[in-house]
């Protein structure tokens, strides 16, 4: 969390678990997505759909303050 230092950030993985969104929460005063993937099938369009939308949620957000 000490590289991301407050700002926003997208953690895509094939191992996550609630012991890493209870960390983040925990640890981390900005805005985080936890995206888990699929091993077996790596990443895909909705994976790519789900980045770009929360990537667009923070132009949207400050653009709006």
């Amino acid at each position: 969390m000490n590289y991301a230092d407050g700002r926003p950030f997208a953690w895509v993985d094939d191992e996550q678990s609630e012991l890493d969104q209870t960390y983040v929460t925990a640890h981390h005063q900005g805005t985080g997505l936890l995206h888990h993937v699929n091993p077996r099938i790596g990443l895909r369009e909705n994976d790519f759909h789900t980045l770009a939308g929360f990537a667009q949620s923070l132009s949207t957000s400050r653009t709006t303050i």
